[in-house]
């Protein structure tokens, strides 16, 4: 690779955002296999050009007078451009989901303490279209109360969903769950069970997209043959309702196996749809605080319910104690337990949680700032997505803090810092906040290591 294109990806890298000046940046030929090495100025531009033999990177960081301690970037050259973190892999290029957190992989958390299979109870029965409108028209079937934009369907899959019907095609099984007044909430089916209510009650959308029946396009409900009206209506179909008897952690687990719409529930979700009562506004409440927002930045997408299971994730391990967290436990059950025990809280008590942890959040603005629950290895760091297991962490730590211990560790905030970016390169803690985060020793590892920091932090 040529000085000059060297230089030019150097420079390109600077316009991305993801360094700053003074960072550290190696280039490999794929061909030669030589380093084309380069310091960042202040000035956006390329200073020290040169070309090294070295294969190891501490001794090439070493030659420019760098600490090999000090974290550093790496880019390779493969044809295409890829970035990795040589000196801390398990930071490299940490993406945000969706809801802005940080990305991590989809690990089902070990089951320690199997449910019963007995305790699983689901009668199957047929149910007619015009039963299901009339069964939503009175509100007993249950659509979350929360908004899902994204994977809702247009109205030519709509139509199509219709059309079926009116042709007696089978359409797949609706899976409900049934409260103790026999009303039902949708496990799978939503989108639906929205698009029949939607046609036969609502007449929100006209047919349109029909492979077959093209001469009812751009027709309402009302406007089809009487005829074709009753063949929607009276078609029969299949439907599993969970008995109300079954335990939440169980129906838990069946919502989240059974879910297939093109846009499955989040963990978050299902648990809304299990657990109505005071504990849904006050999570509301507390994710929409001005507290809450400033510590995060807004980064948190609210509409899958992220920010609500962060709360509730602080909740869960404040109001309960990290310490009691065991290893027959896991943490969906917990987060649901935690939701029902929240229901069956008096006003004050609710409100002494709200108090604890609107003053996390002021503390953890205050120290860290935009830093605030993301990972950090350097004072001059990018700001990498909110962590989830930190979010737990320091803010219940932070809680359990009385005010003038908050206002002593916001003095001390550069101590608090340094020592958290020390902690950082803890590879064990790493682990405990990047992957199955929810195991039980890994919960006990972090909580307890970001005790003992505060505990210093205030000491000295």
């Amino acid at each position: 690779m040529k000085t000059e294109e060297t230089e030019e990806l150097l420079k390109g890298l600077l316009d991305t955002g993801r360094f700053v000046p003074g960072d550290l940046l190696q280039c490999r030929s794929k061909n030669d296999h030589q380093i084309h090495s380069g310091t960042l100025t202040i000035d956006g531009g390329v200073e020290d050009y040169r070309q090294h033999q070295f294969s190891d990177p501490i001794a090439w960081a070493k030659s420019l007078g760098h600490s090999p301690d000090q974290a550093w970037d790496a880019v390779e050259i493969h044809g295409r451009y890829t970035l990795r973190h040589e000196k801390d892999a398990y930071l490299a290029e940490q993406e945000e989901d969706e809801d802005g957190l940080e990305s991590v992989p989809d690990e089902e958390e070990a089951i320690t303490n199997p449910f019963n299979p007995e305790k699983i109870k689901v009668f199957n029965k047929n149910l007619l279209v015009g039963l299901l409108v009339k069964r939503m028209e009175n509100g007993e079937i249950k659509t979350p109360r929360f908004q899902r934009k994204a994977g809702i369907w247009k109205d030519d899959r709509k139509s199509r969903l219709i059309e079926s019907l009116l042709l007696r095609i089978p359409i797949p099984v609706f899976y409900f769950a049934a409260d103790k007044s026999d009303n039902w909430n949708v496990v799978d089916g939503l989108q639906r069970t929205t698009a029949i209510f939607e046609f036969v009650q609502e007449q929100k959308y006209k047919l349109s997209g029909l492979q077959y029946l093209k001469k009812h396009e751009g027709k309402v409900y009302e406007d089809l043959p009487r005829s074709m009206q009753r063949r929607i209506e009276e078609t029969e179909l299949t439907v599993n309702v969970i008995d109300p008897d079954t335990p939440k952690e169980v129906t838990f687990n069946i919502f989240h196996r059974i879910n297939t719409g093109g846009m499955q529930l989040t963990r978050q979700e299902i648990r809304h749809a299990l657990h109505e009562g005071p504990v849904l506004g006050f999570l509301k409440d507390l994710a929409e605080s001005d507290e809450f927002l400033a510590a995060t930045q807004r980064s948190v997408n609210p509409e899958r319910l992220a920010d609500q299971e962060l709360v509730l994730r602080f909740l869960a391990f404040f109001e309960r104690g990290w310490e009691s967290y065991q290893a027959r436990d896991e943490l969906d059950r917990w987060l649901g337990s935690t939701m029902e025990q929240i229901n069956a809280m008096k006003d004050r008590q609710r409100g002494d949680l709200r108090l604890a942890f609107l003053g996390a959040m002021k503390t953890a603005s205050d120290i860290f700032q935009k830093y605030a629950f993301r990972k950090r290895t350097k004072l001059n760091d990018r700001k990498y997505p909110i962590n989830k297991a930190l979010f737990e962490s320091w803010s219940v730590a932070l809680a359990r803090l009385q005010p003038a211990q908050r206002e002593k560790l916001v003095d001390c905030k550069n101590d608090v810092v340094r020592k958290s970016i020390k902690l950082m390169r803890d590879k064990d803690f790493v682990d405990s906040v990047t992957t199955a985060t929810g195991g039980y020793k890994k919960v006990h590892y972090r909580f307890d290591k970001v005790d003992q920091l505060v505990k210093e932090c205030l000491n000295c």
